[in-house]
């Protein structure tokens, strides 16, 4: 149960945790501090694009609440063809939302194959 606790810590630290870092001096001696992975410069440059995908998150997300809500009541005859087409569409939003959003975190947190460059910008160069 420990072991297990303890296991859980450690992998969200390691997730939440980015692999760059910055130095900060701290009187005699220099301490290297890791930055957050929400706080890397290619989350400013690509902020139209990440704002799309939690956008696509969070409208998947309440597409399926709401489907699950007007599936669940069965006195409603019209509610549960909608349920259905509210959970369809909470899925289809939901899988390129969360797609995105897994890697722009990979991205952020420097890991190799996820970089922000492959991403569309939403900027017109």
């Amino acid at each position: 149960s420990l072991s297990l606790s303890l296991s859980r810590v450690c992998v969200c630290f390691f997730f939440f945790h980015s692999d760059f870092s910055h130095s900060r001096p701290t009187g005699k001696r220099t301490v290297r501090r890791k930055r957050p992975w929400y706080r890397h410069p290619g989350l400013k440059e690509y902020s139209r694009f990440v704002i799309a995908a939690m956008l696509l998150d969070v409208l998947g997300i309440a597409a399926l609440v709401v489907g699950a809500v007007l599936e669940s009541h069965p006195d409603w005859e019209k509610a549960t063809v909608d349920g259905i087409i509210l959970i369809i569409a909470g899925i289809i939003l939901l899988i390129p939302g969360v797609y995105f959003t897994f890697y722009i975190i990979m991205a952020a947190h420097g890991r190799h194959g996820y970089r922000f460059e492959t991403l569309f910008s939403f900027t017109s160069n």
